[in-house]
């Protein structure tokens, strides 16, 4: 069709040249507003909650509570209790590996709109709670399917306070710290239309069904945030004698406005 029209061909050959350029954007790229018994809108504890915030190439996330956790809520946090089991006779023998295969933990995915690369290089916000009998240490696993057939501990913290049935101390602590330092050096590349899973898994509590372990629900929403880049692509229309032009802009007389 173009040689129908040699001037305009001639044109396009000397004056224009399209390119395909990748976009980058920073930002937070999902967000959950935790909830806790002060959220209103039923008494019950939910399951499942879906992201209060959903940056532009996100295409959904979700975060939900394992079916380990005996669950129930409070006016700060998120989660419940039975993070350790009678059935064991120290601390020690509830570690890692044995609370991730007895879905001690939280589970969360995130999933790239088609056309969209997601970078998940840190997190935005993220505290802990636990009782003095409550999961000890927590670790932020990462996989490419929802089974964890197979995964990468991305980081752990350790609490070093004392587990025990009525004895232990509690506390509160945030995770931002070192599980940024984990995912800054060891990027999460997340493709298009596919999805990322991820567990938050509480370990090493006295081995009772009576220590709690929650996420945090009263800090400044969204309580939980993941943080990183997205990468899409757009048309820039190169011009040889003029401003380059993408692809949606409003141009008059060829020329970029």
């Amino acid at each position: 069709m173009i040689g129908k029209f040699p001037l305009l061909s001639a044109f396009l050959l000397s004056s224009v040249l399209l390119t395909i350029e990748p976009s980058f954007a920073q930002s937070v790229l999902v967000g959950w507003d935790i909830p806790t018994s002060n959220s209103g809108g039923t008494s019950s504890t939910p399951l499942l909650v879906n992201a209060s915030t959903n940056a532009d190439g996100v295409a959904g996330a979700v975060i939900s509570i394992g079916s380990g956790i005996a669950v129930g809520n409070l006016s700060y946090g998120w989660g419940g209790t039975s993070w350790g089991s009678t059935t064991n006779t120290s601390v020690s023998q509830q570690n890692l590996e044995w609370a991730n295969s007895n879905n001690k933990f939280f589970s969360f995915s995130i999933t790239a709109q088609p056309g969209k690369i997601l970078t998940i290089n840190g997190i935005g916000s993220l505290s802990v709670t636990a009782s003095g009998a409550g999961p000890g240490n927590w670790a932020l696993l990462y996989s490419t399917n929802a089974s964890f057939s197979a995964y990468t501990t991305i980081a752990t913290w350790a609490s070093g306070v004392t587990r025990a049935a009525t004895t232990g101390t509690a506390y509160t602590n945030s995770l931002v710290a070192p599980f940024t330092a984990a995912l800054s050096s060891s990027n999460i590349i997340v493709g298009p239309s596919t999805t990322a899973y991820f567990r938050l898994v509480g370990y090493e509590g006295w081995y009772s069904t009576g220590g709690s372990g929650r996420i945090m629900g009263n800090l400044t929403a969204p309580d939980f945030r993941l943080c990183g880049r997205i990468l899409g692509m757009i048309i820039v229309i190169k011009r040889l004698d003029g401003p380059d032009c993408a692809i949606g802009q409003i141009c008059n007389d060829m020329l970029c406005c």
